[in-house]
């Protein structure tokens, strides 16, 4: 069962189509992996699949409704689509503990002990549970990413979109903001994630889509995508990648799944 269908989306900015009649269906328990030049429009689309972009074309649907319509659409969608980005705009007067509960026991009026257990639990389970007492101020910028991911995990999203996370990262630190998307893509967690990082998407993703200047180029799996390109577009990205050495080696905690 798909958790959001796009179809024909289009967005228009300062009288240019950044997105161009985008069809895309996330299901269930997915994994889509975004790839794509600068430009190209990959965070546009997270910000339209998340409902905080309204679109100029098209259609979404979340579990077979249309949601696009006006704001009170955009609103339910919101409520089922969570979007980690780059921005660090949420106050750090917090410890990690309390910034994670915040959400669900003050804006979903869900029990605070409940959610401080679960909460904990997470940490335990990515190795983190160390930090739950320590001041956001105090993060780096790693640890804050992790910290955002693992807070939008909490929100319990029928759909989790996550945009670059790691540019700013170097690469030890980016694998371990990466480590924690694994974590919860193996938990079952239903995911787009735009990244550059080829081996880790060839970890994680079950699907892959490629954008170029607004318009969707290549969709398949990711094995396909992979071996054997469709698209010259596509097969030009991944030489791309090969001749600049753009492509992260693969780290020892998820090397395994590749």
């Amino acid at each position: 069962m798909s958790v959001l269908e796009v179809k024909g989306l289009t967005k228009i900015i300062k009288n240019t189509a950044v997105l161009k009649d985008v069809h895309l269906m996330i299901d269930t328990g997915e994994v889509l992996v975004i790839f794509g030049p600068a430009g190209s429009g990959k965070s546009t689309l997270l910000r339209c699949m998340s409902g905080l972009e309204a679109i100029d074309g098209g259609e979404l649907l979340q579990g077979g409704r249309s949601v696009n319509r006006n704001a009170k659409d955009r609103r339910r969608l919101q409520q089922a689509v969570e979007l980690v980005r780059q921005n660090n705009d949420l106050s750090r007067r917090k410890s990690v503990l309390e910034y994670l509960i915040w959400a669900p026991v003050k804006e979903y009026k869900r029990d605070s002990v409940e959610v401080t257990h679960e909460a904990v639990v997470l940490l335990e389970r990515v190795g983190l549970v160390s930090m739950k007492d320590i001041s956001l101020r105090a993060l780096n910028l790693m640890q804050w990413q992790q910290v955002k991911l693992l807070r939008s995990a909490l929100l319990h999203p029928r759909l989790l979109l996550v945009d670059e996370l790691t540019d700013a990262l170097d690469p030890e630190m980016a694998h371990e903001v990466l480590r924690i998307i694994l974590e919860l893509a193996q938990d079952g967690m239903t995911m787009a994630v735009v990244t550059h990082d080829l081996q880790f998407a060839r970890a994680v993703a079950d699907r892959v889509v490629l954008l170029d200047k607004g318009s969707l180029v290549e969709e398949g799996s990711v094995e396909r995508f992979f071996r054997a390109p469709q698209t010259e577009r596509a097969r030009q990205f991944l030489r791309s990648y090969t001749f600049t050495g753009k492509e992260r080696p693969a780290p020892p905690n998820y090397a395994d799944h590749i």
